[in-house]
């Protein structure tokens, strides 16, 4: 504020400050409140001497404050991000909604344009998510005891227990869009060998039994064979 303007002006025209171009008392030649007269830079210099100077006590308060409350405070925290994670879930939907055909679009379109990236993402999250499962596998085979493991141990020993003896029986899965086109009985018998064995019905225990009778058949031709080539 350069322009010059008495206290009693400034306060008939309701302004917060007013000007004369003396000096204050500290040689600060700025503007002054209207309410008390005193100089802008000096309530200034004073806010900032007293900021510093009980910095560390102000802290010390927080912190205290902060301790003392720290559940209610955490409570709190975690209510408030439910709400505002609730209220963004729903716009974003409701937003959806009302552009479906648009966001289909828009999607569509940036699968296209980063298709390489996509993929191999995909393909990084598979084998790390392959690579946790095995680890958690090797940790509840081999180091932990079976009266000790987790419901959720014991299912992954038995996903991986039944995959070997598809595995061994030639056996794969059917988990692709081909899988329509490929040998019912195959697909019957993969489903029997994912089943528990106290739950499978006659039909299931049938192809089992013959999956098996086979297989023994089959490792017996490749001994003989082995064999025979021994003797030449």
């Amino acid at each position: 504020m350069t322009r010059r303007i008495s206290r009693a002006t400034a306060k008939a025209k309701g302004r917060r400050y007013f000007f004369t171009g003396e000096p204050c008392s500290q040689g600060h030649i700025a503007p002054r409140y209207v309410r008390d007269g005193r100089c802008v830079e000096c309530n200034r210099t004073r806010c900032r001497a007293h900021h510093w100077t009980y910095r560390d006590h102000r802290n010390s308060l927080r912190r205290a404050g902060h301790s003392r409350n720290r559940d209610y405070e955490n409570t709190l925290r975690r209510m408030l991000h439910s709400r505002r994670r609730d209220w963004e879930n729903f716009k974003r939907r409701r937003h959806y909604d009302a552009n479906q055909e648009h966001e289909k679009a828009m999607a569509r379109i940036y699968h296209r344009m980063n298709r390489a990236t996509i993929l191999a993402k995909q393909k990084a999250r598979r084998a790390e998510k392959k690579e946790a499962i095995e680890h958690a596998v090797g940790v509840a085979r081999y180091h932990t005891s079976p009266s000790k493991r987790t419901r959720k141990q014991n299912e992954l020993l038995e996903a991986r227990t039944q995959a070997e003896r598809a595995e061994v029986l030639g056996i794969t899965g059917f988990t692709d869009s081909r899988a329509k086109k490929r040998d019912a009985k195959q697909q019957a018998l993969y489903v029997a060998l994912h089943t528990n064995p106290s739950k499978r019905n006659f039909a299931q225990q049938d192809l089992v039994a013959e999956a098996e009778w086979k297989a023994m058949i089959a490792a017996t031709r490749a001994r003989i064979r082995d064999i025979r080539h021994l003797r030449r």
